[in-house]
């Protein structure tokens, strides 16, 4: 593999000073996080945010507080940090970092609106592979599934493929369309299987939730009935409120993904946003850890939808759920 040479001559600092806030991943990723709240953040907190090791957090915040982008709150090695929001160039910094997230909400937004202009509509259409991961590289594809009546798959994946087109040289970005059938579905191997349990939803529900094996015999088998779903947001839900404690800041967040959510929701889901939006408001934190973990049947029923995606990684989610039985 090939690596970058060195640069010949140093850059000035003063009339460039991008080159060394933005200079390496670690750098951009640390920045997107702390640009996302006003609330100081330790370097625990920041490293599972960005996915960091904490020495890694650690190096990179040592240099973004000598480049004066980045402050330390209180005294300690340890002390959270935040954008120090006098620096110049920190609002357009926080700017680009919304204009990013913005970007890919509206390219999922305009996904939803190409597929639900399709017809005859399809029982089912997502995202899948290293995108709906979140772990994409560069050129990698946007992997679309859509699923359909036997007769209907050629036609759709065409359409589909014709409609995204424009949009996808808009974003720079190269699409892979497959067509499925539920007989598909039944006969894919298990590793087929096991990519789509990490899946954007487009329209319609999870495709493993049309698989007709795991359809069939639902009360023998450890289906996911209404009482399973419960048990498992509880879970999230407790976990979620043991983090609150030590992170307010989540409920920023969670307020912000309403927003974002807000604008491409169903008629179905937007109510539901809408409870969530006033509760977040209105509610202490110690109000708020009390409610998501209440097991009455207001409380049970928003946890269906709860606003907090970023409050655990991938990780801790699969290891909660694996501990309920998922």
């Amino acid at each position: 593999m090939k690596t970058m040479r060195p640069t010949s001559e140093r850059q000035s600092a003063l009339r460039a000073p991008l080159n060394y806030t933005l200079g390496t991943e670690a750098n951009v990723r640390l920045l997107r996080c702390l640009s996302e709240t006003r609330t100081p953040l330790g370097r625990a907190e920041l490293a599972r945010r960005a996915d960091l090791n904490e020495s890694g957090v650690r190096r990179a915040l040592a240099n973004l507080e000598r480049l004066g982008i980045v402050e330390g709150v209180g005294t300690g090695m340890r002390r959270p940090v935040r954008l120090r929001r006098q620096h110049s160039l920190v609002p357009d910094l926080v700017a680009l970092f919304e204009a990013e997230s913005e970007r890919f909400d509206q390219l999922i937004l305009q996904l939803r609106e190409v597929v639900d202009q399709l017809s005859p509509t399809p029982k089912a259409a997502w995202i899948q592979g290293q995108v709906a991961r979140g772990r994409d590289k560069p050129g990698d594809p946007l992997e679309i599934g859509v699923l359909t009546s036997p007769s209907n798959v050629e036609a759709t994946v065409t359409r589909l493929q014709r409609s995204v087109a424009e949009l996808m040289m808009a974003h720079d970005v190269i699409t892979d369309v497959r067509g499925w059938t539920v007989a598909d579905l039944e006969s894919a191997p298990n590793q087929q299987l096991t990519e789509l349990e990490d899946v954007m939803i487009l329209t319609g529900p999870p495709p493993l939730s049309l698989h007709p094996r795991k359809s069939a015999g639902r009360s023998s088998e450890r289906s996911h009935t209404h009482l399973e779903h419960d048990q498992r947001s509880l879970a999230l839900a407790k976990a979620i409120a043991d983090r609150l404690a030590e992170d307010p800041s989540l409920v920023e967040k969670a307020q912000e993904y309403i927003r974002r959510r807000s604008q491409q929701a169903s008629s179905g889901e937007r109510p539901e946003l809408e409870e969530w939006e006033r509760l977040l408001h209105s509610l202490s934190i110690a109000r708020l850890k009390q409610f998501l973990v209440d097991t009455g049947p207001r409380a049970t029923r928003l946890r269906q939808t709860l606003p907090f995606v970023d409050a655990l990684s991938k990780d801790e989610r699969d290891r909660i759920l694996q501990e309920v039985g998922e």
